[in-house]
Order: C-alpha cells, then structure tokens, then sequence
C-alpha cells in the first residue's frame, strides 16, 4: 500500500503490552472511554482472557475431540452435556465482552492510539474473529434447546440426524485451537507466570513444553478421528474396533476405545506400526492415511525445531526473553536510584518500545542501497506518491523532478526523545516526516510541534548563500517514534543542477510555514529574523537574471550583476541557474574563478586563504541576508564571469 511504510507484523506487541501493564492510561484516554468500555489491560479483560485460555487449551483441545467421537447423547443431562453448555456460556460472555473493550490500535506505522467508539470496536471484532467466534458459539444454544423444549430426543428420525449432525457442528469449537496455538508460548513468556517460570526453567525448556503440548494436541485430534471414523461406519462390530489384535472393543467402555485410537495415532506418529491395529475397510483406509500423513509431516517438523529452534515461534520467544531480560535489568537500575514512577514509566516505554522496534524492523534503507538507481527511485516514489500530494510543493512538480528527489532520499527511523538536529548544528539535510511527530525547539523552549505529512529542514539549501541558513536556528526533537525519509544537500545536488527552481520553490514552501507560525506566535523574534532573510533571498532569487558572459576578456575582469540569485557554490565555483534566460539553454552553467585574474581592487569579490602548502586558493565570499543594507568593503554583492 503507498504511502505507509514497511514494517513486519510481530507477536512481541503482546510481550510489550505486559511489561508495560503497570502504566495507566493518560487521563485524556481514561476520559474519552464511554461508560461500559473496558480498558485492555484492566482486571476484568485479564481475567477473561485467563480463563479463555484454559478453557482453549483444555476443553477445546481434548474433550470436544473426545465427546464426539464417542458419540455422546446430548439429548439428557449428563456431566458432558452440562459442560459443554456452561463452555458455551462462557464463549458468549467472551463475544459480548470484546464488542466492549478498548482496542490498542496504530495511529500511524509507530504511534499507538486507544479505540473507544463502539462502533469502530465491533466493526474491527466483526471483520477479524467475530465468525469464528459465533460458529463456536451456535452448538450450545442447539444443545439447550435440545434440553428445554419437551419431546425432542430419539423419538423420530429427524431428531437423531439432528442430535448426530449437532456432534459434527461440535467441531466448529476446534477451529479456534490455531489461533490458541500461535500465541499461547508467547502470551506466557508475557505474563507474570511467564516471569516467574523463566527464573526457574530455562526458556529452551519453556519451548520443548510448548512442542510437546502441541503433539499432544494432535495425536489426541487423530485418535478422535479414528476413533470417530469406526462410529460412523454403518455396521460398527465390523470396523478395527472388533480386531485389535486379540480383543474386540467394540461394546467395550467409551474410554476403553478412546485409549486404543490414540494407541494407533501413536505409533502412526512415530512411524512404529506394530500392526495390531489396522484399517478394515475404505473409510478407515482414508482416515489412516490422513493420519500417517499429518504425522509425517508434524514429525519432520518436531525434529526441525529440536534441531537448530530456528522456526518462527522460537524466534519469536527468544526475542521475547532478551526483551524480557533487558526489562527486569531497566526495572532494577531504576530501583536502585529510587527514580521517581513517572520518569521510571517513560525510561521503561523508550526500552520496550526500542527493542520492540529493533526486533521488528525490516532493513528497508540496505535493500534500497542494493537496487539500482533508477529502480530505487520508483519505489521510494511508490512510497511516498500519498505524502507528495499531500505537500504543496511536492504536488505542484513535474513528475521527473519527483522521481530524482525520490532518488536522493533514504528511509530514517528515530524514537521518543532523539534528535534530528541540534541547535547551531550545520544545516546539511532535509527531511520528510510520513508518520510520527516532530517537537520544535528553542534552547529549551518548545516553539511548535511538525505532524505528518510535513517538510522541513530546507533551509540548508541555501546554507551556501545565507550564512543564518548555514546552522540550525531550532533544534528537532521527536515526540513519538518517527518515519522519515532524509537527504543532504550533496545528494540533492544533481537535482539542483538540473531543475534550479526547485530550490526556490523549497524556500518558497519554508516562507509560508514561518508565515503560518508567526501568524500563531508573532512576538517569537528568531521566526522573524528567518523572515527576514528568506524575503530578502527570495526578492533576489524571483529577479530577472542575466545571462552570464561566453567569452570574457581579461580586461574585463569581474563584473556585477543587477541580479541576485542562487549561483554561488563552494570552492570559488559560480553558476547561474536560470530557466527561459536569452542564451535558450536554459540550464545551469559554472566557471572556476581563476585567483590570478583578480584585481586588487577593495570591491573584489573574491578573498583568499592560504592552505597548507602555502598556496593560494579562491573563497567565495559569502552574502549576508539578514542586513541588506551599507556593510564594509568587503561584503559585494553576487558577482558572474
């Protein structure tokens, strides 16, 4: 999608979540929470999401497989059926509740932001789990209609098939065992549990667990399905459950039969095969194949992960330990020096959200450097062709021009509290902020805050001209982790060269932003005196330019312009950068300025330094902007060839 940047979805949000559980929302948040919305890490949610949990991993997990395929009468009140409409009590209360909490969402790729309108919260629960929810749900209303309603049981032939059909609906409930699954290790790593396990058992420990509960998981669903397969065979005496090895177990205990399918799923699993049990007809054929064949493939996957713990989850859970790790050591140093619980809670959010951050991050800027030129500059512009429209100077460009600024830039993250530059620091960059927000300051004055899509920074454009453009006059500060894109004036050169007015246009869009902040704040005296040398600059930059000489004579010598505009470049190198001028060309020219034809005259335009060979070498002369007006003998006006 353009115009958001890259960025890889990670489970460690919910490791974050719990180590900063001891944070309260700001009151602005709690505020805007209506009556009768939870907060996600209140103790009402928490709870609920405990006993979901164990009830997934238990219930779910093992005893609808188990009631199934033991074809379990559902029309009496027996210990089961009681179960499985309290479970259905609770799946409803879990619906209802999260149709009433708070969702931690992203206001951009970095900045969280709470959802509190309800009906934002279920349209996002509808669009994502809401109907696997609902289908889990279904089967225990049917089962207490079952119940209530006088006359339903064995007594015709529709309400068997509906009692029968009702054990199959049951399954639905197993569909929400891969969602259990992929967040369970990490969930407990997150949780105080998860602490106090970890300082017990090592965490390749903690993931060997992991493993083995979900092989437990499957040989019990594979049993179940070979079990469940010989109850549905229309002569059951006739199926495996009548010839394992020297027994029949066909009238045997449910629980009898259930061991002897989890036996065979066992030794099918382990590709053992003792050939005491084995398929009699087509069904059951299909059914052990099923079986050999998700076992082979959990097999492979069971060594994989004892081998090298290298797949996804392991990965995942390691980063959660370091994070983990790295947060007990912040916790204890901040006890140590007694610091105060805000400032603590602010140390403790820059930590969880830098690790999560580095965890996370895709590195975008090496794969870009990787591409060719041309190519890279196509994505970047794929990038950022929302932000570009989204900022006038951008939009008014010609497509060619967007594409070479694409060119030049390079992608920049940058978290809470770190600056972008500091006060009478040298100007060398421009940046774009995409998402994030950016805090202006004055010495330790905050001036104005930059919010996305935002250019600044253009200033260092004309560091080279204006000596107050050459420094910082503000220092930039990020109030939230940032996505820039950044370049500096010697990648922009190229650029510059070729479309001449693009820097104007830039110190264009830098006067209107000033503009805008003296219009909100018009006694702050550094925005005026930035004024005052972009007006000055601009009036001479908009001016007609002449053309600059093909042949100069010697006699001739230097000779001044009535105009003034954005030519001089370093080391005594000028250009005249001026479109539709009388030569037709249109494009940039430059000379060296040859230190031996300088007169030595008080009005030359050029001084020199010695360097250190003791020789002389050209300094072009900077302008002053900020005062137009009768300076000494040495400050001239621009000059050409």
């Amino acid at each position: 999608m353009s115009g958001q940047p890259v960025r890889l979805h990670s489970e460690l949000d919910e490791v974050r979540a719990a180590l900063l559980s001891k944070q309260s929302y700001s009151q602005r948040e709690l505020h805007k929470a209506a009556w009768g919305i939870f907060l996600p890490r209140s103790t009402t949610v928490l709870v609920q999401l405990t006993v979901m949990t164990l009830v997934e991993g238990t219930y779910t997990a093992f005893i609808v497989p188990y009631t199934v395929s033991t074809w379990q009468d559902l029309a009496h009140w027996r210990p089961t059926t009681i179960l499985d409409l309290c479970v259905g009590l609770l799946f409803t209360l879990d619906i209802a509740l999260k149709f009433n909490t708070a969702l931690i969402t992203r206001k951009d790729s970095y900045t969280k932001g709470l959802i509190v309108d309800r009906r934002r919260i279920a349209h996002r629960y509808m669009s994502t789990q809401f109907l696997l929810d609902i289908l889990s749900t279904i089967p225990a209303y049917i089962e207490a209609i079952i119940l209530i309603v006088p006359g339903w049981g064995h007594h015709n032939i529709f309400h068997h098939l509906l009692l029968r059909s009702l054990n199959v609906v049951r399954l639905l409930r197993i569909l929400r065992l891969p969602r259990l699954l992929q967040g369970l290790f990490v969930r407990a790593l997150a949780g105080r549990l998860g602490q106090q396990l970890l300082t017990i058992l090592p965490f390749t420990v903690l993931y060997l667990f992991h493993i083995v509960y979900s092989a437990l998981v499957l040989i019990n669903l594979q049993g179940c399905l070979w079990l469940f397969t010989a109850k549905v065979l229309e002569d059951p005496h006739d199926s495996w459950l009548a010839y394992v090895g020297d027994k029949d177990l066909s009238n045997a205990p449910p629980f009898d039969q259930y061991i002897a399918a989890v036996y065979f799923a066992m030794t099918s699993i382990a590709t053992v095969g003792y050939g005491d049990i084995s398929a009699r007809h087509t069904k059951e054929r299909i059914a052990a194949m099923t079986i050999m064949f998700t076992g082979v493939l959990f097999f492979g996957f069971v060594i994989s992960a004892l081998s090298d713990l290298v797949a996804h989850m392991g990965s995942t859970a390691r980063r959660a330990v370091l994070l983990r790790r790295k947060a007990e050591e912040v916790e204890a140093w901040l006890n140590l020096r007694q610091v105060p619980r805000q400032l603590g809670a602010r140390v403790t959010t820059y930590f969880a959200d830098a690790w999560i951050r580095h965890a996370e991050e895709v590195p975008e800027q090496a794969l870009l450097n990787e591409l060719p030129g041309a190519l890279k500059g196509e994505m970047v512009d794929f990038f950022l062709r929302a932000t570009f429209q989204d900022i006038d100077v951008f939009r008014k460009q010609r497509p060619e021009v967007l594409t070479m600024l694409a060119c030049c830039l390079h992608p920049h993250t940058t978290l809470p509290g770190h600056n972008l530059s500091r006060q009478g620091s040298r100007a060398e960059k421009i940046w774009i902020l995409q998402s994030g927000r950016i805090e202006v300051l004055h010495g330790l004055k905050p001036l104005m805050e930059i919010e996305p899509p935002a250019l600044f920074g253009e200033s260092c454009l004309v560091g080279d001209d204006v000596p107050e453009a050459a420094r910082r006059p503000f220092s930039c500060r990020a109030m939230s982790c940032c996505m820039l894109w950044q370049a500096s004036v010697r990648d922009l050169e190229p650029l510059l060269h070729m479309a001449p007015h693009f820097r104007t246009d830039m110190i264009g869009h830098l006067r209107d932003t000033i503009g805008e902040a003296l219009e909100a704040r018009p006694n702050v005296a550094i925005w005026r005196s930035e004024m005052q040398w972009i007006e000055h600059w601009l009036a001479h930059a908009d001016s007609p330019r002449e053309p600059l000489q093909e042949e100069p004579t010697p006699n001739e010598g230097l000779h001044r312009v009535k105009s003034m505009g954005p030519h001089i470049r370093r080391g005594g190198r000028f250009s005249s950068a001026f479109a539709g001028s009388s030569s037709g060309s249109g494009s940039p020219s430059s000379r060296v300025l040859d230190p031996e034809d300088e007169d030595d005259d008080d009005n030359d335009s050029m001084d020199y330094d010695d360097d250190s060979n003791g020789n002389e070498r050209g300094r072009h002369h900077r302008i002053d902007m900020g005062n137009p007006g009768p300076r000494s003998s040495e400050h001239i006006g621009p000059i050409v060839l």
